[in-house]
């Protein structure tokens, strides 16, 4: 069909974009943190030290939690700052799209000779906007989905991460008050401070385990990046094959088209 080149160009030129993959979220200690608190916890008066050491270690895992509910927000607004410009984009691309198929459709209907022709334009035309439609919704339902999965991903990724930095700082807390206990006890301050030391590595592997656990979300990212392009494949392909039986069913009428 001599129309056929440009509607194509057309219809390809509407397919969905693609939409940014999902970056993967990384969560890593601060080594300035660890020498700084070697610093303080190598101090040989550990015991007479104890208040210096808790002021010390308080205020690197606030850092810490502040630091990660900055980056956490960061990353949030850019990715509502992107996905809202690529909504921007894809509206403005179909309705550019619309009006090129409008023309489409008016010039072969302009080269029409009698009413059955008419007719089957018409009828080629409906066809190919309920077809339209048809890929439409299914490109936004895997879209909307893949938002939902994404949202719910990054709330329960955040939850687990708050849920381990909390129990760092309980495991510090109690190390800082087993350690008091143990120098007002007479426990040697170099005894003292081993312990601490101990109950704080212990306390550390707990939490960069609870870290990697929640940060295997990435998994669930790739997922849903892999279940959003099938979806959207799968509508392109639904929808290349009924725009070829619509012009089948027009060339029956309509021979010259």
């Amino acid at each position: 069909m001599k129309f056929r080149a440009r509607l194509l160009t057309v219809m390809l030129c509407g397919l969905v974009f693609v939409m940014p993959s999902v970056a993967s979220a990384r969560q890593n200690t601060s080594r300035g943190d660890s020498r700084q608190q070697a610093a303080v916890v190598n101090n040989a008066n550990f015991c007479s030290s104890i208040d210096e050491v808790s002021g010390k270690i308080m205020k690197n895992t606030t850092l810490r939690e502040t630091r990660y509910a900055s980056s956490e927000t960061e990353k949030q607004n850019t990715l509502a700052d992107t996905l809202a410009k690529r909504d921007a984009a894809k509206l403005e691309t179909r309705g550019a799209w619309d009006n090129s198929r409008d023309e489409v459709f008016a010039n072969l209907k302009a080269r029409t000779n009698n009413a059955k022709e008419v007719r089957a334009v018409d009828a080629f035309q409906k066809s190919i906007d309920a077809a339209v439609a048809t890929r439409r919704q299914s490109i936004d339902t895997a879209l909307d989905v893949f938002r939902s999965g994404v949202d719910k991903t990054l709330i329960n990724r955040k939850s687990e991460v708050e849920d381990a930095m909390k129990a760092f700082r309980a495991t510090t807390d109690t190390a800082l008050s087993d350690a008091r206990v143990s120098c007002a006890s007479g426990t040697p301050s170099t005894k003292a401070r081993q312990s601490y030391i101990a109950d704080l590595t212990d306390g550390k592997q707990v939490f960069l385990s609870a870290v990697q656990t929640a940060l295997k979300s990435d998994d669930t990212m790739k997922k849903l990046v892999n279940t959003r392009d099938e979806s959207i494949e799968a509508a392109n392909t639904a929808f290349k094959k009924a725009l070829n039986q619509a012009e089948i069913e027009l060339k029956k009428s309509f021979p010259d088209a």
